[in-house]
């Protein structure tokens, strides 16, 4: 099997883990998550954070998000420029509903 074929099939298998996780499992992935993220000496030295959103399928990253918000910290998502399909960071600075 050719590497390309190979990336898919693991894509494949890794996305539908990723769906058969129950709420429970993912919201305890979330917490262990960001509990170890945030313990880093590199996250509480940070100025500057990038962070995904994530999907509802995915472990949350609501949590990092609203810690990456703090004071004396800048947080920037990525998103797509619609015109030229370029991956760029935007500044957040306040979470939506």
């Amino acid at each position: 099997m050719d590497p390309s074929a190979q990336k898919t099939l693991l894509r494949r298998k890794l996305l539908a883990a990723r769906r058969a996780l129950s709420p429970e499992a993912r919201a305890e992935a979330s917490r262990n998550i960001w509990r170890r993220v945030c313990s880093l000496p590199q996250w509480v030295a940070a100025t500057n954070i990038g962070c995904y959103v994530s999907l509802p399928d995915e472990v949350s990253t609501h949590e990092l998000l609203i810690r990456a918000l703090a004071p004396g910290k800048n947080l920037s998502v990525p998103g797509m420029v619609a015109h030229d399909s370029v991956l760029c960071f935007s500044r957040v600075r306040e979470l939506g509903g």
